[in-house]
């Protein structure tokens, strides 16, 4: 690999690659944000040429900095966006050209043992041999990919090394890195079953908490004075023909996030006029039907303003390389905008996908469509679920509740007791 150009002079180069490439001047002054964050780090490190320490410095450079000035949690963007750099600079020394490619990042951790590989590798079998979704399996392959990586940096070798206190010290770790203690429960069942398949972990399942917080806050969803703000903006608001598309199906139908970004241009039937999906969180089929209010977006899109692609995403990024459509930090950000704009004031309710799929569900309810169809539109394996929906309606909430008891006069109130 040639490490002789000057890091500036290279990064020059590179960015005028990307811009051959088709990537526009807002997206190559982006990356040039970040080549600034690995001068930087060369300076540094005393470096004037790019090297490979350099490279795995900038890969680590991806953490939030919090108020102290210390390292936080990883930042999930920045780190994509370092990887990418390196591969930019990596293939243009080794090339003459840059590699634009799209690369999913692995299910399967790269930093792994070949044994504790192999290990995860047979619990992911396993879990699919079970008929589990794909959003649990993955998200049981990371968790238990995080305590291998864990186990790793303790300096175990094999599992005959894991002594008392460390699945307790594993689980406070991922606390202070990655996960909030209220989004805990389900990853700590898929790790639970992962021990409880090893005889030499056995014995440590005890440290696994048995009962954790769940999030169950009632959320508070729009008006309909701000619904109507939301629909007049979506109507005739500066948006681009893919954030139109993608608000409206958010908005109307309550769709996930996860969903709208796997849905492929086959499962658009527009002949009979229905979305059809496997939701990635349940794996259980969805028919959705195309209505004209976001059906007549889509086709718009499809039709006449989605770029040129080879994915079989409908929703695909709008700058080169026009990789599929990156789903909830896109989603995120796409109604922000929207509510930005539509001037609501979220204020202290919780914003975002989830909100607005409250939304969709209290809208139904409101209209009075029967708890059962609005589970099936939302696509819920059980109508328990859907209830959990059901309480955004302050107004039938308020319904379901008991008057306070009168204070009634002493003596009211001895007869009472005699009466017991």
């Amino acid at each position: 690999m040639q490490e002789k150009e000057p890091l500036p002079a290279l990064i020059n180069k590179v960015c005028a690659e990307l811009e051959k490439e088709g990537y526009t001047e807002n997206s190559v002054r982006f990356y040039r944000e970040h080549f600034a964050r690995m001068l930087n780090i060369a300076g540094e490190m005393g470096l004037q040429v790019y090297t490979d320490e350099l490279g795995r410095a900038f890969r680590a450079d991806c953490n939030y900095v919090n108020t102290n000035g210390k390292a936080d949690k990883i930042c999930l963007p920045r780190q994509r966006y370092h990887n990418r750099c390196v591969i930019f600079i990596e293939s243009f020394l080794k090339e003459g050209s840059v590699d634009c490619t799209y690369r999913y990042k692995p299910l399967l951790p790269t930093s792994l043992s070949p044994n504790f590989a192999a290990t995860l590798s047979d619990f992911k079998n396993q879990m699919e041999r079970g008929n589990l979704s794909s959003s649990t399996i993955k998200q049981g392959v990371r968790f238990v990919g995080y305590f291998l990586e864990y186990l790793q940096g303790i300096g175990c070798a094999s599992f005959a090394q894991v002594k008392n206190g460390d699945i307790c010290r594993f689980i406070s770790f991922i606390c202070e890195d990655k996960y909030q203690p209220t989004s805990l429960a389900s990853p700590v069942g898929r790790l639970r079953e992962f021990v409880l398949g090893h005889a030499v972990l056995k014995n440590f399942a005890a440290e696994l908490p048995e009962h954790l917080p769940r999030k169950r806050s009632v959320i508070e969803v729009f008006t309909p004075e701000e619904n109507e703000k939301i629909r007049e903006y979506l109507n005739y608001g500066k948006l681009s023909s893919r954030d139109r598309a993608i608000g409206y199906l958010h908005f109307e139908t309550g769709i996930r996030a996860v969903d709208i970004g796997n849905m492929k241009l086959k499962d658009i039937n527009w002949e009979k006029r229905f979305i059809h999906i496997i939701q990635s969180k349940t794996d259980v089929p969805l028919d959705i039907p195309l209505r004209s209010t976001y059906g007549k977006p889509l086709i718009d899109y499809v039709m006449n303003h989605r770029p040129r692609s080879d994915a079989a995403h409908v929703f695909v990024a709008e700058n080169a390389p026009h990789a599929p459509f990156s789903t909830s930090n896109s989603c995120y950000r796409i109604l922000s905008y929207i509510l930005e704009h539509s001037g609501i004031d979220v204020g202290a309710r919780e914003s975002g996908t989830r909100m607005v799929r409250h939304n969709a569900a209290s809208a139904l309810v409101r209209a009075g469509v029967p708890v059962s169809n609005v589970s099936a539109v939302l696509g819920h394996r059980s109508m328990n679920t859907t209830m959990l929906y059901v309480a955004t309606d302050a107004e039938r909430m308020s319904k379901c509740t008991l008057p306070l008891p009168r204070g009634g006069s002493g003596r009211e109130r001895d007869e009472a007791k005699e009466t017991m």
